[in-house]
């Protein structure tokens, strides 16, 4: 995450000041080429952020349903 030199890590921005959007099914892959998948219910609400460590510390967050 910003201000972290631990791995890798990638951000999702929704610049939609209105509309949720999903991503669940999306997937992300780190310099080993290992695949990260979100689950099916994940979203980035309006206006929001979504960030993503690799590996996994810890595991995905919860997600709204």
């Amino acid at each position: 995450p910003p201000g972290s030199d631990e791995g890798e890590w990638a951000v999702d921005k929704n610049l939609d000041p209105v509309r949720t959007v999903a991503i669940g099914g999306w997937w992300l892959r780190d310099s080993g080429l290992r695949r990260y998948t979100f689950p099916p219910t994940a979203t980035i609400p309006a206006g929001g952020t979504v960030t993503r460590s690799f590996p996994p510390f810890p595991p995905f967050p919860p997600f709204p349903p």
